[in-house]
């Protein structure tokens, strides 16, 4: 049997959706106060803005996506110019396991935010 590239893009894409779905209501459990002022079509968009901005530093795990997802609600860390720079350099250190950058851009977005 044999897998052609359009049924791997259609199974792609359906895995895609269902993970945007988890995502979605992880994080009307996570953050529902936050989450109760977003309509179904803005979590989607905010899950799929999250994807994206994971897949350009190859950060793809649900767990550190999510771990992404908790610092843009309760930081903002993506419109934070303070930290355009620091941003980059952090998530695209080489060989650095995902949960090892996460934390560290969890620490610097703690300290730019204190010193505001």
């Amino acid at each position: 049997m044999l897998i052609r590239s359009d049924q791997i893009h259609i199974l792609a894409a359906s895995i895609e959706w269902s993970f945007t779905v988890r995502c979605t209501e992880f994080l009307k459990r996570r953050f529902p106060d936050w989450a109760k002022g977003q309509t179904s079509k803005e979590l989607t968009l905010f899950v799929s803005e999250i994807i994206s901005f994971g897949k350009k530093y190859e950060i793809r795990s649900q767990r550190s996506l999510q771990n992404l997802m908790f610092l843009e609600v309760k930081y903002s860390f993506l419109s934070d110019e303070k930290l355009v720079g620091a941003i980059a350099q952090i998530l695209s250190y080489p060989d650095r396991p995902d949960d090892l950058k996460l934390n560290y851009l969890h620490k610097q977005i703690i300290h730019i935010h204190s010193i505001k």
